[in-house]
């Protein structure tokens, strides 16, 4: 749960913030509030849902399908060959033909980032700013 994400928002449902307001002050606070639980509404409707992202439109812009397509001798270059670009060609040559899921493909362009963020020297004030002191 380290890197997770879950949202849980009653008081954006009008009912349930209005339904809250009705219960006695008393009442609210209680574990369970006892108004909640006359009402049904102590038990959650709907079980736990993970958040998705819309991997297969992200990865299919022209920008990211291009990113795809270097990331084998990218990988291969950064990793020193630990990740060898032949392996690294099949996996995505798969998941063109749909064989090999988005999410290996976004963990790698993951991976690929942090590496280059992590072997870029670090860039002068100068050159963010554009300004000389």
């Amino acid at each position: 749960m380290a890197h997770g994400l879950e949202l849980r928002n009653p008081l954006l449902d009008q009912l349930f913030f209005e339904f809250v307001q009705s219960i006695p002050h008393n009442e609210r606070f209680t574990t369970p509030p006892k108004g909640l639980l006359r009402a049904g509404l102590g038990a959650s409707q709907a079980g736990k849902r993970g958040f998705n992202p819309p991997l297969n439109v992200w990865l299919r812009q022209p920008s990211l399908a291009e990113k795809i397509r270097q990331l084998p001798e990218l990988l291969d270059a950064q990793t020193g060959g630990i990740l060898h670009r032949t392996s690294l060609a099949g996996l995505t040559a798969g998941h063109r033909q749909g064989i090999i899921p988005d999410e290996l493909i976004w963990q790698l362009l993951v991976l690929e980032s942090s590496l280059r963020q992590f072997y870029e020297p670090p860039r002068s004030s100068t050159e963010i700013t554009g300004l000389k002191s």
